[in-house]
């Protein structure tokens, strides 16, 4: 009997500080502060170039309006989980093991406050001419700098949290039949659940706050050639206005943001059947196994929706049956060689997030939303045969190549679209709460405008296939020092192509997974003698898509290519301590997104630097 118990919990702390020309028509009417002034609100545009992929790679602006915002986040994750697991011999020559657990999973994030200053007026450019892509020139007028004219555009504070459990239980029986065939046999249990709050004000306007140049602080990026401006001060503004009060125009409550507070089940239970085998045939070794596996699924997820303006708690149900069948064989043709095939009836259920049962309509800034689940998503589902070489040419050394197809159905996709809300069948006073909520009901924010609009739908597949070559060798035929040296490799390449539909069914276009790239490579130089234990890892992952089918008349979108360096080293002191160093991300790579195939129009880059971790461990 073995008893296992794993606690972890972590705490951080997240600043994010953006300077921003905002450029769609909206941020830039005239307003009554404006007109008073006798500033007319109007933009113009000075200058502009527009280069062979249809981008304006450069544009500069005067009368711009300008909006600073600083956010502060505190986020905390607790992790507690118990497993009890149980292995005996009933006979000679049948065996059991059981196994029960349950883990508990608490994510919060208390604090998340965003605070934006604006101020119309401001001359600014940018330019991402001239190979500037990952670092255009950014440029604004003085008025940036000057803490005078400065309004409060919104005040965003939206606590939140999730509570994830997870009990699963198992119970496994192996019988010998003979000396080379085992029958094995079992039932699986699990259970997974899956709870989300947030809570927001009742309108995320600008609350009232007057900046005054006390209410502002400088903020110093480091980064370009003006490398500090202004920023809200959180520290000032909260002494000031107590915006963490509850209270007022700073009240916050789940009720403000009831299509967020939602929660999901799924429970399943699985029988298998497995029948292995150890023979041979014509001299050659022949070992595998042939098996069965019944799953049974129930999802159930709750959310709330408004009937006749009244909020009700509703409730979906689905299930669904899979008989999956799988076959895994491995020959041994030659000493040193074996030949691997597999083939398997195989599924992957949908994220309990995508199975919600309400829509969720919310602006933030310029941007308007509707996202929504669909409870009655089938699992994505496959029929996979796999094909593998391996050659052992020396101790711990070996050589493999594998070839790999799937032919997927019934794939789970994310449906994104842009078009008016008009069109989503959704009621009108939806998107006239959003909007009131956020940056007010007008001619930039209500019903006939565009929204982007996000669901979940079950697409018709495609097909995968590819290969994966590996590599493994120590370099024990070396002298005594480097012989404690050795080299893994691997590099897969896949090419996977599915069919996107929109939201009538048909298909809108044939592309890659979401998600995979074609190309990944990795490579490890390690080190190990007795006590010590060093090892320098590289990984090269190409881009991949994340969006198939775009929005706002971009064809595709993206990520893209990273190679990361890693490095750890690890010395046991004696039997039960052990340190260690680990450090991550060496080449400093970034979070690199883009829009539009051709234009690779960068919209998120962000870096995390490079981490490095020491460590203790002690065994009992």
């Amino acid at each position: 009997i073995d008893l296992d118990i794993l606690y972890a919990k972590t705490d951080a702390t997240r600043n994010e500080v953006f300077l921003q020309g905002i450029l769609n028509a909206g941020a830039n009417r005239p307003t009554s502060a404006t007109a008073a002034s006798g500033n007319t609100g109007v933009m113009n545009v000075v200058d502009y170039f527009i280069d062979d992929t249809n981008t304006m790679s450069y544009g500069s602006f005067e009368n711009a309006t300008i909006r600073a915002e600083n956010r502060f986040d505190e986020l905390s994750t607790e992790f507690l989980q118990y497993n009890l697991s149980l292995k005996q011999h009933l006979t000679d020559d049948l065996s059991m093991d059981a196994m029960i657990g349950t883990a508990k999973s608490e994510f919060d994030n208390p604090v998340q406050t965003t605070l934006v200053a604006e101020k119309r007026g401001v001359e600014f450019s940018y330019d991402y001419r001239g190979g500037n892509r990952e670092s255009p020139a950014l440029t604004y007028g003085a008025g940036v700098f000057d803490p005078a004219g400065w309004t409060s555009n919104s005040v965003r504070l939206r606590p939140l949290g999730a509570e994830n459990t997870f009990d699963t239980a198992e119970l496994n029986f192996t019988y010998l039949l003979t000396d080379n065939i085992t029958l094995k046999a079992g039932l699986h249990y699990k259970d997974f659940s899956f709870e989300t709050y947030e809570a927001r004000r009742q309108t995320e306007n600008g609350a009232g706050i007057v900046y005054t140049p006390d209410l502002l602080m400088q903020h110093n990026s480091g980064l370009g050639s003006q490398p500090v401006w202004l920023v809200p001060d959180f520290a000032a503004i909260d002494a000031q206005y107590d915006i963490y009060s509850n209270s007022g125009a700073f009240a916050v409550s789940a009720d403000f943001r009831r299509p967020d507070n939602y929660s999901a089940t799924e429970e399943t239970l699985g029988a298998y059947l497995q029948l292995g085998f150890d023979t041979d045939i014509a001299d050659m070794p022949l070992r595998g196994n042939v098996g069965l596996r019944q799953v049974k699924t129930d999802q159930s997820s709750t959310a709330w929706a408004t009937f006749a303006t009244t909020p009700t708690q509703i409730t979906a149900e689905h299930d669904y049956n899979e008989l999956l069948p799988s076959l895994n064989l491995a020959l041994e043709p030659w000493e040193d060689v074996i030949v691997r095939f597999g083939a398997a009836e195989v599924m992957a259920r949908a994220g309990l997030g995508a199975i919600r049962p309400d829509v969720s309509v919310s602006v933030s800034g310029g941007s308007r939303a509707v996202s929504g689940g669909n409870p009655q998503l089938e699992p994505t589902k496959a029929q996979t045969y796999d094909l593998g070489f391996e050659f052992y040419f020396s101790d711990e050394s070996m050589l493999g190549v594998a070839f790999f197809f799937k032919d997927i159905d019934s794939h789970v996709q994310t449906l994104r679209e842009t078009k008016a809300f008009t069109e989503t069948g959704l009621p009108v006073q939806a998107a006239i709460d959003a909007c009131t909520a956020g940056p007010g009901y007008n001619a930039d924010c209500n019903e006939n405008v565009d929204w982007q609009v996000t669901t979940q739908l079950n697409g018709p597949g495609g097909d995968l296939k590819g290969m994966e070559v590996s590599y493994q060798l120590p370099f024990t035929f070396l002298p005594e020092f480097w012989n404690r040296f050795g080299f893994i490799a691997n590099y897969t390449y896949v090419d996977a192509q599915m069919d996107y539909i929109n939201a009538a069914g048909v298909v809108q276009a044939t592309r890659d997974l979401n998600g995979l790239s074609k190309n990944t490579s990795a490579a490890t130089l390690y080190y190990e003698h007795e006590a010590l234990n060093a090892r320098v890892s590289m990984a090269k992952r190409g881009k991949y898509l994340t969006t198939a089918v775009g929005r706002d008349n971009n064809d595709m979108e993206g990520t893209n290519a990273t190679t990361n360096v890693d490095a750890s080293v690890s010395y046991a002191l004696n039997d039960n301590w052990k340190i260690s160093f680990e450090a991550l991300n060496l080449t400093d790579e970034v979070d690199d997104q883009w829009v539009d195939s051709a234009g690779n129009r960068l919209t998120y880059y962000h870096e995390t630097g490079r981490q490095y971790y020491v460590g203790a461990q002690y065994k009992f």
